[in-house]
């Protein structure tokens, strides 16, 4: 009995609502946390475990009902990319694509000041300064901002152009995955920075995404994997928008000096969870999937 994308009772509509009241609790609870509960100046949790056990439980049931319910729901064989007219989700793409050029000048930027400790071998002492990862994340950022832009044209104009670019759609794997090789090579605990690991969760998450998006939107081996964009898109989102706005919260109360050096408020991520939230809105809609479901039966 196949069960993927089967059920009829399921509703992918039910999935804004627990993202939004999910926002509001992971935000409020990871505020907390990070004003009594994180030491800023060594990243390391400290105090009782208690909060940012409850934080981890609220965020791994939240993605977990994403994940779930879009992996049984009938409607989520339905979901398709293109010619969808939605303004918000262009707009999204556009906050998106700005962002993302401000991420290609800072991490250009900030290779001027690794230091690499030479070994003999160039490539290695690259990676492990980290200094290769951040130029590639700076290339993949600009080439994913015109991906993004173009994308926010297909919306406008309820076009396809995005479709046809095959392999400017695997530019935002390459500018999440070369984050995440910068991650790992920080020599610290990914267990106990809380800030770490919530951020490798949230890369994760986000390189399931965008490689499910990638494949839906070329149609390059896209059947039984179009689940994948409302259920790793809002996990990715929520983790990504509750980490932003409680750093946003704690610098304004704060100053942004008192901020872990290591893991600053990121107007990117802020930015990807509009991305994310509008456009998986927009593809999951009732009348876009009854519209994508008419049109298979006939």
């Amino acid at each position: 009995m196949k069960v993927k994308e089967n059920n009829e009772k399921i509703s992918l509509g039910t999935l804004p609502v627990v993202f939004i009241i999910s926002v509001v609790a992971a935000v409020v609870i990871r505020t907390l946390q990070m004003f009594r509960y994180i030491d800023h100046e060594t990243g390391f949790t400290i105090g009782s475990a208690v909060v940012g056990n409850v934080f981890y439980v609220a965020i791994a049931v939240a993605c977990l009902y994403f994940i779930i319910m879009s992996y049984l729901s009938k409607q989520s064989s339905f979901i398709e990319i293109h010619g969808i007219k939605n303004i918000p989700a262009a707009i999204g793409c556009i906050l998106f694509a700005v962002s993302l050029m401000y991420d290609w000048v800072n991490s250009f930027m900030q290779t001027g000041s690794v230091t690499i400790n030479p070994t003999g071998n160039a490539f290695k002492d690259m990676m492990s300064s980290g200094l290769l990862p951040l130029i590639m994340q700076s290339a993949f950022a600009l080439l994913t901002a015109i991906f993004m832009i173009i994308l926010a044209k297909d919306f406008l104009k309820q076009t396809h152009t995005s479709s046809k670019r095959k392999i400017l759609c695997l530019a935002p794997l390459g500018w999440v995955g070369f984050r995440l090789i910068h991650c790992f090579i920080r020599q610290i605990s990914f267990i106990r920075v809380s800030e770490l690991f919530c951020e490798l969760i949230m890369l994760s998450f986000m390189m399931l995404f965008f490689l499910a998006f990638a494949q839906v939107n070329s149609s390059v081996y896209s059947d039984g994997f179009r689940w994948r964009i409302p259920a790793f898109g809002y996990s990715a989102a929520l983790i990504a928008v509750t980490l932003s706005v409680a750093r946003l919260i704690y610098t304004v109360v704060n100053s942004a000096g008192s901020l872990n050096s290591e893991h600053p408020f990121n107007i990117t991520d802020l930015m990807f969870s509009v991305f994310a939230f509008t456009v998986v809105f927009a593809i999951t809609d009732k009348k876009v999937l009854a519209r994508e479901k008419e049109e298979i039966n006939s």
